[in-house]
């Protein structure tokens, strides 16, 4: 566990840390999840059951609360590994780091506050229940949970496991949701207002691509604790012509080219072949410029 003691807390909202954790030398976490997640992989597989089918509706649900990332779709058991030890169990709509999905199940992680005790303990003991930085009660420890790491001034720590995918809403994950916007052919910029939104879009202050407007959102630092973007949107004169993503986009209306890092391009408009790799060489020479 890593005790980091020079930060300020600014925010109850768990999404407005990313940026300040990704400062710190943290990839071993992601190897340390991505390793869980791979473990029982080459097992059976036992489904979590649900009551209510996840895949019917991927529009963003109409609330007053920003959608920001993933959220739980629960209550939700979060193991130690596919199939494995249940660790803890988050309540419903709670805000979560997620990576991407891999044979049903992906990682997740969740800041927490954290009282002294427990940072000089490393660890939630069993049936202790699991505080939002903002003080709401979104989860109960099942088992020993180790944290992984720790701010004692702050009172913030971050926990995480591996949980089955029908435990994340699927109206909060940014690619769903613009892959099923791209399939009604919702792409001009007044289309995706809503999306940006609730998703938190900024803009990236580059010239890099002259009359093209970049908007994107981070990669989780789960997956690149670098700050690489997960998606990119490209628009020009209120038309969306393109998407940089490092997570899938399932669609076949469009096509597909590959980047560079695990990153790709889907065109969404008419764009001419040197068009296409205009944008393509810009974007490999940003991707290999970030550290």
């Amino acid at each position: 566990m890593v005790i980091l003691k020079e930060t300020k807390t600014t925010s109850a909202d768990t999404r407005l840390y990313t940026r300040h954790w990704r400062q710190f030398e943290m990839q071993k976490l992601g190897v340390i999840l991505l390793g869980l997640l791979f473990t029982a992989c080459s097992a059976p597989t036992v489904k979590e059951s649900k009551s209510t089918d996840t895949t019917s509706n991927i529009n963003p649900a109409q609330t007053s609360e920003l959608i920001i990332g993933e959220r739980i779709d629960g209550p939700a058991n979060i193991r130690d590994t596919i199939n494995g030890r249940i660790l803890f169990e988050l309540n419903d709509q709670t805000l979560v780091e997620t990576t991407p999905t891999e044979h049903d199940w992906l990682g997740v992680g969740v800041f927490v506050k954290v009282t002294e005790q427990q940072v000089d303990a490393h660890k939630i003991l069993p049936e202790t229940e699991i505080y939002s930085l903002d003080g709401q009660i979104i989860g109960t420890s099942k088992d020993t949970v180790n944290l992984w790491m720790a701010n004692k001034r702050d009172s913030l720590g971050f926990i995480g496991g591996v949980t089955f995918k029908d435990n994340i809403r699927p109206e909060t994950v940014p690619e769903k949701v613009l892959v099923n916007l791209l399939e009604q052919k919702s792409t001009s910029k007044t289309d995706l207002n809503d999306f940006i939104a609730n998703f938190q879009f900024t803009d990236y202050d580059l010239n890099d691509l002259p009359g093209i407007e970049q908007m994107f959102i981070y990669q989780t630092w789960l997956v690149d604790v670098s700050p690489r973007d997960r998606i990119t949107l490209l628009i020009r004169k209120d038309d969306l012509i393109g998407v940089c993503h490092s997570r899938d986009l399932p669609t076949t209306s469009f096509k597909t080219y590959e980047l560079i890092r695990g990153h790709k391009l889907t065109i969404t408009s008419d764009l001419t072949d040197q068009e296409i790799e205009e944008i393509r060489k810009k974007r490999i020479h940003f991707y290999n410029s970030v550290d």
